[in-house]
C-alpha cells in the first residue's frame, strides 16, 4: 500500500488535529502518497461528494478522522457508491458502541487505535460491572473511571476532610496531590506524566469483526 487519503470533520478539534497535525504529516513522512482529503462538519449528513472525491483518489488506504455519526454515514456513501480502499483506518472516538451500532456491515475491519479494551483483569472487571447496568465501557467512559479512581487515591493521600470549613484548604489539597503525581495505575497499566504534563499512555489497536470490537495489535503484551 503506497497511497492515502483522508476524510475529515473540519469543525471538531479533535478530527481535525489528529487528521492535519499526525495522521497526513506522520504518512508523508513515512512516505505514503497524500492524495488529500475530503472534508465534512460534526452535523453534516450527506457525503455524495465526499465518497465521489474519495473514489476519484483511488488510494490504497482510506483514513476517516471523524466521530461515530459521520463515520458512519462517509462509510455507507462509500459503500453505496462502490469505493472500497484496500485498508480502513479509523480516528480513536470512533473506537465505541455507536460505530458498531450505526454501522457494523460498512465499518468491518476497520482498524482503530484506542486506550481501552478488556485485554487486563482490571479492564474486564470495570466491563462486565458496566455491563451489568446495560452499559459498555469504551475509551471514554473508562477514562472517566480512571479519573475517578485518580481523584480518589489523591483524596486518601492527601487527608481530604470533606467539611464546610475545610473546603478551601481541601481544594488546595486536591490540586497539590494531583500536581504531585508523576504516573497513575489505569486499566491497562501505568500511565505517565511528562516534565511539560503530556499522558503517556497505554494503547493498542482493535479492528470492527462481526459487530464488536476485537483486539487486532496489543503492543503490551
Amino acid at each position: 500500500m503506497k497511497s492515502i487519503f483522508g476524510g475529515v470533520e473540519e469543525d471538531f478539534a479533535h478530527s481535525r488535529a489528529t487528521w492535519y497535525a499526525v495522521m497526513k504529516e506522520v504518512a508523508a513522512k513515512e512516505g505514503f502518497e497524500v492524495k488529500g482529503e475530503a472534508k465534512w462538519l460534526l452535523n453534516d449528513t450527506n457525503f455524495t461528494n465526499q465518497a465521489r472525491e474519495a473514489r476519484r483518489a483511488a488510494a490504497d488506504i482510506m483514513v476517516i478522522s471523524a466521530h461515530p455519526f459521520t463515520t458512519c454515514g462517509m462509510l455507507k456513501e462509500m459503500a453505496r457508491q462502490g469505493v472500497a480502499p484496500k485498508l480502513l483506518v479509523g480516528l480513536t472516538s470512533s473506537s465505541s458502541l455507536e460505530t458498531l451500532q450505526g454501522c457494523a456491515k460498512e465499518a468491518e475491519a476497520i482498524i482503530i487505535p484506542t486506550s481501552f479494551a478488556p485485554v487486563t483483569p482490571e479492564a474486564q472487571a470495570a466491563a462486565d460491572n458496566a455491563a451489568k447496568f446495560n452499559g459498555s465501557l469504551d475509551l471514554h467512559s473508562a477514562a472517566a473511571y480512571e479519573n475517578v479512581m485518580i481523584l480518589k487515591q489523591v483524596i486518601e493521600s492527601e487527608g481530604i476532610m470533606a467539611k464546610p470549613d475545610t473546603l478551601q484548604d481541601d481544594r488546595n489539597k486536591i490540586r497539590a496531590g494531583l500536581a504531585k503525581l508523576q504516573q497513575t495505575t489505569g486499566l491497562l497499566g501505568v500511565t505517565k506524566r511528562t516534565p511539560d504534563r503530556e499522558a503517556i499512555k497505554p494503547f493498542l489497536f482493535v479492528h470492527a469483526k462481526a459487530g464488536k470490537w476485537e483486539v487486532l495489535h496489543n503492543p503490551l503484551n
